[in-house]
């Protein structure tokens, strides 16, 4: 029974092994494949953030994200955004245009679902800004139609548990 045991997380371990090393291939992979040219900018992190602005609607409210993208330097884009207000909303985008800003950020635009609790899921375009750094430093801004403040303005968000980094 011992031996089963050890031989049972021996193929746990190698099998979570190799899964990371096949995301990993993946994630190298695409890069090397896709066209646009060299990544300019990468985009990675998650955690909880919290609408910081008093003016916003939805002030203080508490969202759990997760990003993960590229920029290119013909300005395509890759990757995806998720966001969710626990039992109120969930919001997942996929980037195909990106930009390095001047001031380190990075704007990623693309395609997304939004789905309202209690409603049919609905399609729009996103726009999301991102600043590298942890709780009190990073953050984003959410600029899109179903945003708590219409265009042009964005529900800006920091964060309070987790980071974002720019590479």
């Amino acid at each position: 029974m011992k031996a089963r045991s050890i031989i049972q997380k021996i193929t746990t371990s190698s099998l979570a092994l190799a899964a990371v090393a096949l995301a990993t291939w993946f994630a190298t992979s695409t890069s090397a494949f896709a066209g646009g040219g060299p990544v300019v900018a990468s985009v990675g992190g998650g955690g909880t953030a919290l609408f910081d602005e008093p003016a916003n609607p939805c002030f203080q409210s508490v969202t759990q994200f997760g990003v993960g993208g590229s920029v290119r330097n013909d300005g395509s884009a890759s990757g995806h955004f998720e966001c969710v207000v626990p039992g109120v909303l969930y919001l997942y985008a996929t980037f195909s245009k990106g930009v390095l800003n001047g001031d380190g950020s990075v704007t990623l635009s693309g395609p997304g679902v939004f789905h309202f609790l209690g409603t049919p899921s609905q399609q729009f375009d996103y726009t999301v800004t991102f600043t590298a750094g942890g709780p009190g430093t990073g953050g984003f801004c959410l600029l899109g139609e179903t945003s708590c403040v219409p265009p042009p303005g964005c529900d800006h968000e920091v964060v309070v548990h987790g980071a974002i980094t720019i590479k």
